[in-house]
């Protein structure tokens, strides 16, 4: 199985490979759609993509939310993800799971909660 910072690393590859135009700023934003040729359609954080780019993009981020969640089965994966995610958080279990698209009801099943717990206690995070 990939590790956390692996798996992280081949997911932004494949999001920078992504047709999507960032612009910030109603000027931007027009002379980015000047250039485009088209009407652009918002994709999230300050991203656009043409019509006809929508579909690649909405697919790629649904299978990494899949991807996600069946690497987050695997105890190892599990742990690494959470160390770094409450690390990158400093130490805010929210965000963290939050990050990771991991919700109350979910956190509080076996065998995720007790890799939860583990790493708050290893972080003095209270859990």
């Amino acid at each position: 199985m990939e590790n956390y910072n692996d798996f992280n690393k081949r997911m932004q590859a494949e999001i920078n490979a992504l047709p999507i135009i960032f612009v910030f700023g109603q000027s931007a934003f027009d002379e980015r759609q000047r250039q485009a040729g088209g009407k652009l359609i918002p994709v999230g954080a300050g991203g656009y993509c043409l019509p006809c780019d929508h579909g690649l993009i909405k697919e790629t981020f649904e299978r990494h939310e899949v991807e996600r969640r069946e690497a987050l089965q695997d105890e190892g994966f599990a742990r690494q993800a959470i160390r770094y995610e409450l690390s990158n958080h400093e130490g805010s279990l929210s965000d963290a799971l939050q990050s990771l698209g991991i919700d109350e009801e979910q956190a509080g099943d076996e065998p995720l909660r007790s890799i939860i717990a583990a790493v708050c206690n290893r972080f003095k995070t209270v859990w």
